[in-house]
């Protein structure tokens, strides 16, 4: 880090105005200057959290919390970059996978270095991977695996990579479900599918619909009567001569996979005692047969069925 605060701020301010006119290769390559501005970054950080306390330094911090800013922007411009630039997106990803497993037992006071860094990643990726031309290959190839979120990464001891994920995922599309988008949300279907690599992505959608949906005195009527603008497609499969075979058995450990999800995530409000709730409320609801809104009454009565289920025998597996 440079030691001069004023000289560095400078620095960084105009590297800053004038990033625009450098190649993503320049600064998103193995050896460019992404790494230095992250490491820059994880000291400023670490000054910032030294001096917050002191009322005496109150002036050093908010040099550093100026620094961390100018570098924040930064790093976003260059994340911009990398998702739309096809030549960067490789190594902007192993640059800052590398970063942050570096620094992920850094000792944690009022906020964890990785969580911070990851916040300022999904504040942009979110926004922007499904605008990408290279997005097939981020999911498939660059994005971490360990950030993803499954029960196996988050029983994991690098479980506060998939929690920042799940974190960050879940402020994004509560906000896109209580406000939903005119027509299918095809961004959010596309983002939930490949950060729940397990899960069958349509119920899934459903179960966070129910859990982030506003609602009045009866929850299920008040869900069920709203917008569900996302969850359209499940997951594109390739299989051999007994499709019919493997397309059953996909779809029951993707079912199964979710169910145990939801009860990891959402034990609490989704208990047996509120599934009863939730299950009364859906008997007592009349809709014409053949409408939308009795479809999706049908779709949560037989997914809370399948959940009080899958509860009941783990709570008689596990006494």
């Amino acid at each position: 880090m440079i030691d001069n605060l004023v000289t560095a701020s400078k620095l960084i301010s105009d590297f800053d105005n004038f990033l625009s006119n450098r190649s993503s290769i320049f600064i998103s390559r193995i050896d460019g200057i992404l790494v230095t501005i992250l490491e820059w970054h994880f000291d400023s950080w670490k000054k910032e959290s030294e001096y917050i306390s002191s009322d005496a330094a109150l002036n050093t911090w908010a040099t550093y919390n100026n620094l961390s800013r100018s570098l924040v922007s930064i790093f976003e411009k260059i994340e911009i970059r990398a998702i739309s630039e096809r030549l960067s997106a490789y190594s902007f990803f192993k640059i800052l996978d590398d970063h942050i497993m570096n620094h992920i037992n850094e000792p944690t006071g009022t906020n964890n270095y990785c969580e911070t860094v990851l916040d300022d990643f999904y504040r942009v990726f979110f926004s922007h991977i499904s605008d990408s031309a290279d997005k097939h290959n981020i999911w498939r190839h660059y994005f971490p695996h360990k950030w993803k979120v499954s029960i196996a990464n988050l029983t994991s001891d690098k479980h506060i990579l998939p929690y920042s994920t799940l974190n960050n995922y879940l402020s994004y599309s509560s906000e896109r479900i209580a406000n939903p988008i005119e027509g299918k949300d095809y961004n959010l279907d596309e983002i939930t599918r490949n950060i729940f690599p397990e899960v069958d992505p349509i119920l899934w959608s459903r179960i966070l619909i129910f859990m982030y949906s506003p609602y009045g005195e009866n929850r299920a009527k008040s869900v069920i009567e709203r917008p569900w603008n996302f969850g359209v497609f499940g997951r594109t499969h390739v299989f051999g001569t007994d499709s019919v075979s493997s397309t059953e058995k996909v779809f029951k450990t993707e079912e199964a996979a979710t169910l145990e999800l939801t009860n990891f995530l959402f034990k609490n409000e989704l208990s047996t005692d509120n599934l009863e709730l939730y299950l009364k409320e859906l008997d007592s609801l009349k809709y014409d047969d053949e409408s939308e809104y009795e479809t999706k009454r049908k779709r949560l009565l037989s997914l809370f069925k399948s959940l009080k289920v899958y509860i009941g025998e783990n709570i008689a597996s596990n006494p």
